[in-house]
């Protein structure tokens, strides 16, 4: 009984400042925090880009007629947006802040939501190396 409860003291009085509080909480918190920031930075520049492309639909949807309108819809698909949306919020963003901080939230998302995303090239790179297929194709005489 005692060695649990020693166990448990020294589980409680170094969680966050032994080995196991840097890989359970300080490493999840530091993928979260340059995970989320690089997506907001990202999605900030889409959105400036996507909202800028609505004014300028709208500018022109108010000059043009209806079949003017189709027309120079038809040619420039690109450059034409019936809508904007914005991708981040501010409760997206508290969101991420919250989830980046609280202890299980965190090493969760920085597995399954930041990692992948932030190590894709590193992945795809690992993927290129052993690009060595498993059952070889037949080589035809």
């Amino acid at each position: 009984m005692e060695t649990i409860k020693s166990g448990i003291d020294w589980l409680l009085m170094n969680w966050m400042t032994g080995w196991m509080g840097m890989l359970l909480y300080w490493l999840p918190l530091s993928i979260c925090v340059v995970g989320y920031t690089l997506r907001t930075a990202e999605n900030y520049q889409k959105d400036l880009i996507e909202r800028d492309k609505y004014r300028k639909s709208s500018k022109i949807r108010k000059e043009m007629g209806s079949d003017e309108l189709n027309d120079y819809i038809r040619k420039n698909k690109g450059v034409y947006s019936s809508y904007y949306s914005p991708t981040d919020k501010i409760g997206t963003i508290i969101g991420r802040a919250l989830v980046s901080i609280i202890p299980v939230a965190n090493l969760w998302a920085g597995l399954f939501d930041v990692a992948p995303r932030l190590f894709h090239r590193l992945i795809e790179r690992i993927e290129k190396i052993f690009d060595t297929p498993l059952v070889p194709a037949i080589k035809e005489e």
